[in-house]
């Protein structure tokens, strides 16, 4: 879940209720996308008020690495001169 505390910013929270992260809304947005994008799932947004602004289902990548992830790991490799 995606929800705005008292002081504005949004955080994450899992089903125990967790605080797994806190930051602007499309930070929280994504962080919560990429948690449950490992098993497929859905993401409820909240206001402060309890209302449920949006809810989007997440489809598992069925543990491949995601492209934009490939990419990185590729430039890191590229980059690394230490070996």
């Amino acid at each position: 879940m995606v929800k705005m505390n008292d002081r504005g910013s949004w955080e994450v929270l899992d089903d125990t209720g967790k605080r797994l992260f806190s930051g602007d809304k499309l930070r929280a947005q994504g962080f919560a996308r990429r948690r449950c994008a490992v098993e497929g799932g859905s993401v409820a947004v909240v206001s402060r008020t309890g209302e449920q602004l949006a809810e989007f289902a997440v489809s598992p990548y069925g543990g491949q690495t995601p492209r934009a992830l490939q990419r990185r790991s590729l430039f890191r490799r590229a980059g690394d001169r230490s070996r």
